[in-house]
């Protein structure tokens, strides 16, 4: 049989895959809810594949950098990856946090 999780357990069980990965990368993790309250799982999913092709710290990397220019699109997050940005200076880091309560 399959287990059944409400929304909630279904956002606990992502949140907790994506701050495995890093700090900044959870802080996406909400972000991404805020802004696609709807359809945030594609991207979240999305960006946890890349754990198969890149390891965690460049992932954080990733998510730290498109934070600071306010980005959560998947796409972007890939390309900042594969591209290696995630070594570049982050210059206007935004200190927001995320979190709901």
């Amino acid at each position: 049989t399959y287990k059944r999780y409400s929304d909630t357990e279904y956002q606990e069980k992502y949140q907790a895959k994506m701050a495995h990965i890093g700090k900044y990368t959870e802080q996406l993790f909400f972000l991404v809810i805020k802004e696609h309250p709807r359809d945030w799982n594609r991207t979240v999913q999305g960006i946890l594949s890349l754990g198969k092709t890149y390891p965690d710290k460049v992932i954080e990397a990733a998510c730290r950098r498109a934070l600071s220019f306010g980005v959560t699109r998947y796409s972007v997050i890939k390309n900042i990856c594969h591209n290696g940005s995630y070594n570049l200076p982050v210059e206007f880091e935004k200190e927001a946090t995320y979190a709901t309560a």
